[in-house]
């Protein structure tokens, strides 16, 4: 289905103070179609937190002239891409990876393999070994990772374990990042609900190594024909409340068309003090509105 360009002027609400003191009015999430004039629109943004992908489209990676340049003045802030519950095989990592550490291939994105994330090979080659991939994206200015299948932990029988596994792994990139640059961000792409997994001892210094969290898809539900508002988000209430009240950034991104139920979302939002993203579910940059 084509995506319907749709332009809707809004007053922001709020902003977030992030890193460096930088306001933060805006931000956009784009993991494809990175054509020659990316670069230059991102820099010609301003106050922006972008996530994009360090190495997407044929294993080229944005290089340190590029995150400079699309910091604007250090106006923008840039933050990776980074899977930790998942494999990719376009991955310049994964000629790399043991056989035996990848599981069965996500129906649903191609190339993409559950992997036993507690293993120390998996660890190494994220970012335990010299040039880990998390050193990749530290060498060339990135400012903070955005975790994704942070929520694979589920996928395995022992859900509590598996999510002190995935907990541990989080906290052992926050401390290199950090070593290395105080100020780097570690932000949970889903997988919020961890917390409740695990045990109260535990929850603070996981806590310690997060700077906040993002929510996709949390308001409506889209495995219908059109996305309508679901109610299973509120299920999740409790548990973004508690990070704001741990005085960590709550994001959420959703991909609705319709403007209506764009009011429905903006409205919550603002309410609620959260940094909005609507945009294309594609993530290639077709739209995108801000709250």
């Amino acid at each position: 289905m084509k995506l319907l360009l749709i332009i809707v002027i809004l007053a922001a609400c709020t902003t977030y103070s992030l890193m460096d003191g930088n306001v933060i009015k805006n931000w956009n999430y784009q993991l494809q179609g990175y054509d020659e004039a990316f670069v230059e629109r991102v820099a010609r943004s301003e106050n922006t937190m972008w996530i994009i992908d360090r190495d997407f489209e044929s294993n080229k990676p944005f290089s340190t002239f590029d995150i400079l340049k699309m910091k604007n003045k250090n106006s923008n802030t840039l933050i990776s891409y980074m899977s930790i519950g998942e494999a990719e095989d376009y991955r310049p990592y994964f000629a790399k990876i043991p056989k035996e550490l990848i599981a069965k291939e996500n129906p649903h994105w191609k190339g993409n393999f559950d992997i036993f994330f507690w293993e120390e090979a998996w660890h190494q080659i994220l970012y335990k070994s010299d040039n880990s991939y998390l050193d990749t994206i530290l060498a060339v200015g990135f400012q903070g990772v955005y975790l994704d299948i942070v929520d694979g932990y589920k996928r395995f029988p022992d859900k509590k374990d598996a999510a002190e596994q995935m907990a541990k792994l989080i906290q052992g990139i926050s401390a290199k990042a950090k070593a290395l640059n105080p100020d780097f961000r570690i932000y949970l792409q889903n997988g919020s609900e961890i917390i409740n997994d695990l045990p109260p001892d535990f929850q603070k210094d996981f806590l310690k190594a997060v700077d906040g969290l993002s929510i996709e898809g949390y308001f409506f539900d889209y495995s219908k024909d059109k996305p309508v508002v679901s109610d299973w988000f509120k299920n999740l209430e409790p548990v973004y409340r508690y990070y704001k009240a741990q005085d960590k950034d709550v994001f959420m991104i959703e991909y609705v068309e319709d403007q209506m139920l764009q009011k429905t979302v903006i409205d919550y939002c603002n309410k609620n003090e959260i940094k909005l993203l609507i945009t294309d579910r594609l993530l290639k940059g077709t739209f995108s509105i801000n709250n």
